[in-house]
């Protein structure tokens, strides 16, 4: 799943409004929408949403399930 994906499902379950996250992070709130529907993100954008949103990022091996 792209990070777009994943930050949208985030985003459902939690019930936050995309423009609160790009709010909390300072940047406006087309642009953060622009990076969402295209999935154009960098990783540091990445990381800064999901601490916005109170995650984490993390890596899972996809033959074992490890979670590292």
């Amino acid at each position: 799943m792209s990070a777009s994906k994943n930050i949208k499902v985030v985003l459902t379950k939690k019930n936050i409004k995309p423009g609160a996250v790009a709010d909390a992070l300072g940047v406006d709130r087309q642009v953060f929408y622009n990076k969402l529907s295209r999935d154009t993100m960098k990783y540091n954008d990445v990381e800064k949403i999901a601490d916005a949103l109170g995650c984490d990022i993390v890596f899972i091996d996809k033959q074992t399930k490890v979670i590292y």
